[in-house]
């Protein structure tokens, strides 16, 4: 498979439905099909333009929704990440959010990222960022676990995994 990545800023209205779209088919979690409202009642759109990774024919496989220093200084927080259902497992999520931290590494010292206990997202940091995250409980009547891992954390073991 051959992929590639594009951040997208000044996207028409069409073209934010269409990733809208893309979460909601892709994930099960309420909690996540909330990424058009929270991008757009934020007006996030351009401030923090969204990541996605494509294929040779520009369908979409993946998509990373993060922000910079917004509410922690020096840090990059995931906000949404979101992969293609046939294509899991093939190291998309990584890939976007290893690119988004190498491309804002003089910006940010550390990477957070929150996910519910019960989700994929759980599965899926808990396999590369370890054992190392905090608990607490959230406003879905759930627990949240949180990841904060300082950058080079991440750069580095990439570094390792390329050799």
């Amino acid at each position: 498979m051959n992929i590639r990545q594009a951040k997208l800023k000044n996207l028409q209205e069409i073209e934010k439905i269409h990733f809208m779209h893309f979460v909601y088919k892709n994930t099960d979690s309420f909690i996540m099909n909330t990424f058009g409202h929270v991008w757009s009642s934020r007006d996030w759109w351009n401030k923090f333009p969204i990541q996605v990774c494509l294929d040779e024919n520009n369908k979409v496989l993946g998509l990373h929704a993060y922000t910079v220093n917004d509410k922690k200084p020096k840090t990059l927080k995931t906000y949404y990440i979101v992969t293609e259902k046939n294509t899991r497992g093939k190291g998309i999520a990584r890939i976007l959010i290893t690119n988004a931290i190498i491309e804002n590494k003089d910006k940010v010292d550390n990477y957070y990222v929150n996910t519910d206990k019960n989700s994929d997202g759980a599965l899926f940091y808990l396999k590369w960022l370890g054992n190392n995250f905090k608990k607490e409980k959230n406003d879905f009547n759930s627990e949240d676990m949180i990841f904060e891992e300082p950058i080079y954390n991440i750069i580095d073991e990439e570094a390792k995994d390329d050799r």
